[in-house]
């Protein structure tokens, strides 16, 4: 098998692997709210804080170079 087609075949499997790895971690979480054993401990947080760990987030999990620019524009 041409080295490129097994990179190509062990991305993919690297990439399924860590979908599959969110997905049991959702479901981890779900139960454990559903059961009542998660203890919430709300706090404040900067709006800004919570665009720029969104923004971090959707960068990271980019599949294409190309995505669209984005701005962000809060009132100070």
């Amino acid at each position: 098998m041409p080295l490129d087609l097994r990179q190509v075949m062990l991305d993919t499997a690297l990439g399924d692997a860590e979908r599959l790895r969110e997905a049991i971690c959702d479901f981890l979480t779900l139960s454990r709210l559903e059961s009542g054993s998660v203890e919430w401990n709300p706090e404040p947080l900067l709006l800004q804080e919570c665009i720029d760990l969104a923004i971090s987030n959707a960068r990271s999990r980019r599949m294409s170079k190309h995505l669209p620019q984005i701005t962000i524009k809060l009132p100070v």
